[in-house]
């Protein structure tokens, strides 16, 4: 389910967004977006992906990997990789990618909300958990929008741009759960 106001803001920027399942032939261009001097700063991965680094992430038949496109152009990238642990099994890490051109537009949010309803209606997750740079808040607002609260700091935990940044655990549970 998108949110009205995602569709409504996607309609704002005139979008004709194509939303699907990744296929292998997305890896070029996902190596491409994931290389981009705006986007991997945001993530753990390191710059200049090539398409044999990336290709094991999107490898695992269990994950679920979407991808947007905006015409020929890869916009945003969103996956929840589900927890492979018998006992965490009800729970799914999150991560998502916007092309820094299509920041802003509602992308994210309406990426967000698939997954989100993927894992509520069809997977039966009751936890969604990801981690995100605490300089990112964007991001921060986008998650908190969902319904993502801040469960730790993790300090110095990653390296980037030379020098050591904290990041956010964050996570949500299934509105199937009530309030906790």
């Amino acid at each position: 389910m998108v949110c009205n106001n995602d569709i409504e803001q996607n309609r704002r920027y005139q979008m004709d967004l194509d939303i699907r399942a990744y296929a292998p032939t997305d890896l070029p261009a996902l190596a491409k977006m994931l290389s981009s001097p705006a986007v991997f700063p945001n993530t753990t991965r390191q710059p200049y992906n090539s398409v044999e680094m990336i290709a094991p992430l999107f490898a695992d038949l269990s994950h679920t990997h979407l991808v947007a496109y905006s015409g020929e152009d890869l916009v945003s990238t969103g996956s929840l990789l589900t927890n492979q642990n018998p006992r965490r099994k009800h729970s799914a890490e999150l991560a998502i990618t916007v092309a820094p051109e299509w920041q802003g537009k509602g992308i994210g949010s309406q990426m967000l909300a698939l997954l989100l309803a993927q894992a509520d209606n069809w997977l039966n997750l009751l936890r969604i958990e990801l981690v995100v740079f605490a300089d990112n808040q964007a991001g921060i607002a986008l998650y908190k929008k969902y319904g993502f609260e801040v469960e730790g700091l993790r300090k110095a935990d990653a390296f980037k741009n030379g020098e050591y940044c904290d990041s956010y655990m964050m996570a949500r549970l299934s509105p199937s759960l009530g309030s906790s």
